[in-house]
């Protein structure tokens, strides 16, 4: 959802006034309700991903995994930030593979989500 509604936030914000005429859907995305949208699924995204390092029962049961947390959360920033700043923010999956801080925070989260998993087996 949140990669989803980034991806309009962008189309709408690249758009500028002429939205409507490139679209007609995005008549009915205004400019604060996409954003707050885009707000309360970045909060839901991380809030999920807090709770499930915590909870999942296939996960160390020492909470571990909230190394992690810090990589993820850095990650949705950028992306966030990327949205409001980038030119290439209407094909997020570009954005995600060629933005090197955001490549940089995805192999970390790899690199310590294994180590994290090694070390507890």
């Amino acid at each position: 959802m949140f990669i989803v509604l980034g991806r309009r936030f962008a189309e709408v914000r690249l758009a500028g006034d002429s939205a409507e005429e490139q679209r007609s859907v995005l008549k009915d995305y205004a400019g604060p309700f996409i954003s707050q949208l885009l707000m309360l699924s970045a909060a839901a995204a991380w809030l999920s991903y807090t709770l499930y390092t915590v909870e999942a029962t296939n996960l160390p049961e020492n909470n571990t995994m909230l190394f992690t947390l810090p990589l993820v959360t850095f990650g949705l920033f950028r992306y966030l930030y990327l949205l409001n700043n980038s030119e290439q923010a209407e094909a997020p999956e570009q954005l995600i593979v060629r933005d090197l801080p955001l490549v940089l925070s995805i192999i970390s989260w790899v690199a310590v989500s294994t180590l994290v998993l090694l070390l507890n087996s």
